[in-house]
């Protein structure tokens, strides 16, 4: 008797032609000493997060698969191994890694000085960071996007809300998310990866590249500024990730990563000086792919106001059958 052929139900059918985003937000306040403290960052995660999952909660299109990792869950051997999550990401997935916390700086070994001229990576500070573990450094966060894009058609966006953050791969009071520079030298060979990173030798001496994947990335600040947190609403919170939220929120998410970082930066600016959110892609047409590859639930129509340079500016014009000129907000 031959076997009867399977069939597949309509409901199994149409889950299984979702997609899922795999995110990964990582939130940290309490460090180890000597690293100092900060209050918003736990706030700002959880605002994001709640975000995603009104906004997927009932999605027929997307599957959303969330893993965090908090304080003492972040160190760097946690956060390392939290990259997993994306092992499961298949072509047309979105991945998702966001990251609040202290950034900083530390040495670069010799075989990445072409890259860091002034001898320094960027770096994530985790929970140990400083306490027996190095921070988790810009090198190290390219290899980890590579092994999670590599063979892959997946659309990994990062977020980043800390110091140096523009080019990593919080008065009111102020706090700056910036840890003290380490100055405990690291090794090439101390880097996770390294041996899948490209190495030429040049005029005798080793240089080394780590492997980049496919990615975009939202960062609060550029390398050399602050991102500061403060307190929002009676609650301490970044004002990088509190504006993302509001302008998600009002926008319904609808925006190409270029709108999106030009709204945040005059929100961002007329908040607080010297902190420029930026916005970097290792393919330059990415940044006019919608937030999250589209992947955001449809919205009723609307416009996002704001006030920048002693004028309120609306983002609409003739496509949407208002004149060009003579139409400020009274």
């Amino acid at each position: 008797m031959s076997p009867k052929p399977q069939t597949t139900s309509g409901a199994a059918a149409a889950k299984s032609s979702k997609r899922t985003m795999y995110a990964l937000m990582v939130a940290i306040d309490r460090y180890m000493p000597p690293v100092p403290a900060l209050r918003g960052c736990v706030n700002d995660r959880n605002a994001f997060k709640e975000y995603l999952e009104r906004q997927f909660a009932n999605s027929k299109e997307i599957d959303l698969k969330i893993v965090t990792l908090t304080d003492q869950e972040a160190t760097k051997q946690g956060v390392v191994k939290g990259f997993s999550h994306f092992e499961k990401a298949k072509d047309g997935d979105i991945c998702l890694f966001f990251y609040c916390g202290h950034g900083s700086q530390s040495p670069a070994p010799k075989e990445f000085w072409h890259l860091d001229p002034d001898g320094m990576n960027e770096s994530m500070v985790c929970y140990d960071s400083r306490n027996g573990a190095m921070d988790l450094m810009d090198k190290e966060l390219s290899y980890l996007i590579w092994e999670a894009t590599q063979k892959k058609d997946v659309h990994f966006i990062s977020i980043f809300d800390c110091c140096h953050s523009g080019t990593i791969t919080r008065n009111a009071t102020l706090t700056p998310r910036q840890a003290p520079a380490s100055h405990f030298p690291t090794r090439f060979t101390d880097y996770v990866g390294h041996e899948s990173y490209k190495v030429n030798v040049v005029e005798g001496l080793n240089q080394a590249s780590p492997p980049r994947g496919r990615y975009i990335q939202l960062a609060a600040c550029k390398e050399q500024e602050t991102a500061k947190e403060t307190q929002i609403n009676g609650q301490p919170r970044g004002i990088f990730t509190f504006n993302l939220v509001q302008v998600l929120e009002q926008s319904g998410g609808d925006l190409t990563y270029n709108e999106l970082q030009q709204i945040l930066q005059l929100r961002v600016g007329n908040s607080v000086r010297d902190q420029l959110p930026q916005l970097v892609s290792t393919e330059p047409k990415d940044k006019d792919q919608r937030f999250l590859g589209g992947a955001m639930p449809p919205k009723e129509p609307g416009y996002l106001i704001q006030f920048d340079k002693g004028k309120w500016m609306m983002n609409a014009g003739s496509v949407q059958g208002i004149p060009a000129q003579g139409g400020e907000i009274e």
